[in-house]
């Protein structure tokens, strides 16, 4: 189910964007710490966090998790900018 919601979420992109002659390829990572997310896509922290609360009303099972930055038990956090767009395109389209 994981990778067939990748794959959909693909499919959504090359739609959007179409016909696209080279290939896909990311050339760099940006990482995003919660206060970017905040203002890209306009909701709460606490919104945020309770859509990653499985036990949330709130809950979406496809937002983006954060990646931990460091190996620290409560180490530094950030989202992934290309997950928080896909996730933004898969909102219009619903």
């Amino acid at each position: 189910m994981i990778i067939s919601s990748i794959f959909f979420k693909f499919l959504l992109i090359v739609e959007l964007l179409g016909p696209v002659k080279d290939k896909f390829m990311f050339k760099t990572v940006k990482f995003l710490r919660i206060q970017e997310v905040i203002a890209l896509i306009g909701l709460s922290r606490s919104t945020i966090y309770a859509k990653m609360n499985k036990n949330s009303p709130y809950y979406d099972k496809d937002f983006p998790k954060p990646k931990k930055l460091s190996k620290a038990k409560n180490g530094a956090i950030a989202w992934v900018l290309s997950e928080i767009e896909m996730w933004q395109l898969t909102r219009i389209n619903s």
